[in-house]
């Protein structure tokens, strides 16, 4: 059942991210958020192993096995959300990628509760993963890394409500991180990406302006509806990140 939901689901999702990044590119992230998934998901299991050990002297975590496709697939939407983050689904209606991806991590806390951690525990965690990648680290040429547009903030997963409470969250964790080198530290020291949503400018204000332009003309486009009844509109370039750390 589940290999013919994952031959169902990969011809449907892969083409527009091949056609977008090419195919190097397309295995690349899969790689990454393949391996980097069970990685974290290999040490947090020991840790919650540890912890269930302690409460009930059981290791239930430990006897699960997951499926890495998954996490690939997660990675996959969140692709989506940063390639079209206005794109609304045909069905279910007024949905955007970002309301699916964040409807499936929601609703997989939910058995994770009751101890069911495969695949759900996978799916937690692929999504981080697939966004640190496209965040700090996918290469665009030219030494530009990432994405540092408004849209692709952290924040901007969650509901608009909490977006500014999740913000200075979020930029204490990214500050932290970058002092210890394990995300990329920003050339320009006003520049927090994580701050989008409280306010300061992007970093680069030229690639946002011409990325938005491009949302509108395609809003504009003859095809627009077209688009609207299910087609995967053409993305916005992101707006890349100077890189100049190696981490």
């Amino acid at each position: 059942m589940e290999m013919a939901l994952h031959l169902c689901i990969l011809p449907i999702l892969a083409p527009a991210l091949e056609q977008q990044w090419g195919m190097l590119e397309l295995i690349r992230f899969s790689s990454v958020v393949g391996v980097v998934s069970r990685i974290v998901l290999f040490v947090l299991a020991y840790v919650l192993a540890g912890i269930q050990e302690v409460l009930t002297h059981k290791q239930y975590v430990l006897n699960v096995c997951y499926n890495g496709l998954y996490a690939v697939f997660i990675g996959f939407l969140v692709a989506y959300t940063q390639l079209w983050p206005d794109h609304v689904l045909a069905w279910p209606e007024s949905y955007r990628y970002r309301d699916a991806l964040m409807l499936v991590v929601g609703v997989s806390n939910i058995p994770i509760l009751f101890g069911l951690y495969a695949p759900f525990l996978e799916m937690q965690v692929a999504w981080i993963v697939a966004w640190i990648y496209l965040r700090f680290y996918q290469p665009h040429g030219t030494g530009l890394w990432g994405d540092a547009s408004s849209s692709f903030a952290f924040a901007k997963f969650f509901p608009t409500v909490i977006q500014p409470f999740l913000a200075p969250i979020s930029r204490r964790v990214y500050h932290a991180a970058s002092t210890l080198r394990v995300l990329p530290v920003a050339m320009d020291d006003d520049m927090d990406l994580e701050l989008h949503v409280s306010g300061l400018a992007p970093t680069n204000p030229r690639a946002e302006a011409e990325r938005h332009r491009t949302m509108a003309l395609s809003a504009l486009d003859p095809a627009a509806p077209e688009l609207a009844a299910g087609a995967t509109p053409p993305a916005p370039a992101p707006s890349p990140l100077p890189h100049d750390t190696h981490v």
